[in-house]
């Protein structure tokens, strides 16, 4: 069994809560299978989530986008032992970091972005689009390493919430079906209020169709625009806000129709057979665009960092597309099912404790 593994991850206004939700999804599914789980981050803006889940936490009081390499050196010296295991999620990390704390502990990283060699035992990247990277050459042909690689939708880390819930959306008439029940989420962060942005606009461009849609608004812990959202739900009694939601997977699945920013709110999207039209706030997430929008699966409607009008505009006509179809809402219904494992937190979480044998 290992000792302790550690968390090495952030969250906040900018950067959203995405590192950290996964981390505790991990976290989850490690403590189930007997093992001690403990969170470092840099400041105090990422304590709340991980002392709501119940988690030891350990703040550094340091920079969040540059990391002290020589304080958090001290703090894993200090504190960590061979038999333990630090996972790192943050956009923050180098291959310097990795490299420093190699000796103290095992190292495992999250890699979505494919930016740099990292030293460490073992190098997650759970989506679909990993393929577009040469794995092999940066981890085996040139370093000759023993890097362990998890790559792909068997390593997803769904919440346990969405293996228990049941969903099955084969025969929906959506054409009839009236209110048609619409998710509309942004992570935790939501800084260029996306979800506002579309809100407005639908109701303005199209309130025949938009005013009876029943809109589900996911509004994230650190989400800076939720007065404005609050307004416009004040004022149209079909806007529902959801706040410090605890079941994800029982609210998409009564939901109809999701539109979400690109992240692993996708692959979520996915284990619930979701229709979705999705657009981008990040350049990374252009990935997801063209392996999430190939063949039309979901729906991509645009960079809202970049042309904010033209995406809210595409994503307005785009669920008038779903909603309006029973061949394309089960066509999409039928190409995410079975995309992803929803046993991928434990994989990762097994090959984690494998490790420690190798």
């Amino acid at each position: 069994m290992i000792g302790i593994v550690y968390f090495r991850t952030d969250a906040n206004d900018i950067i959203a809560t995405g590192h950290v939700m996964r981390c505790l999804t991990l976290a989850a599914a490690l403590v189930k299978k007997g093992q001690k789980v403990f969170f470092v981050v840099s400041d105090r803006q990422s304590e709340e989530l991980i002392r709501n889940a119940g988690y030891d936490i350990y703040t550094l009081g340091t920079d969040w986008k540059i990391w002290d390499i020589s304080v958090e050196k001290d703090f894993f010296r200090q504190h960590a032992a061979n038999d333990d295991i630090l996972v790192v999620d943050s956009y923050s990390v180098t291959g310097e970091y990795i490299e420093a704390m190699t000796g103290f502990v095992k190292t495992a990283v999250f890699d979505d972005i494919f930016a740099e060699y990292y030293p460490a035992d073992i190098i997650i990247n759970y989506n679909l689009y990993y393929g577009m990277f040469d794995y092999n050459k940066r981890y085996f042909r040139e370093h000759c390493g023993n890097t362990k690689l998890l790559l792909g939708g068997a390593y997803v880390p769904l919440r346990e919430q969405f293996k228990e819930q049941a969903v099955s959306r084969w025969k929906t008439d959506i054409e009839k079906k009236r209110p048609v029940e619409l998710l509309l989420i942004c992570g935790g962060g939501d800084i260029f209020n996306t979800m506002g942005y579309v809100l407005e606009n639908a109701m303005a461009l199209d309130r025949t169709v938009f005013g009876q849609i029943r809109w589900h608004v996911v509004c994230g812990a650190y989400n800076p625009h939720y007065s404005d959202i609050k307004k416009i739900s004040d004022s149209n009694s079909n806007v529902i806000i959801h706040k410090n939601v605890s079941n994800m997977a029982k609210l998409m699945s009564e939901c109809d129709v999701c539109v979400s920013a690109a992240s692993t709110v996708l692959y979520e999207c996915c284990a619930m057979q979701l229709p979705t039209v999705f657009y981008c706030v990040a350049d990374n997430q252009q990935y997801d665009a063209e392996c999430f929008g190939r063949d039309e699966m979901m729906l991509y409607c645009g960079d809202f960092t970049k042309e904010p009008e033209l995406t809210a505009s595409s994503i307005i006509h785009n669920l008038k597309k779903v909603i309006g179809s029973n061949e394309r809402y089960r066509y999409m219904v039928r190409t995410c099912n079975d995309m992803v494992d929803k046993n991928g937190a434990d994989n990762i979480a097994d090959e984690l404790i494998n490790i420690i044998g190798d």
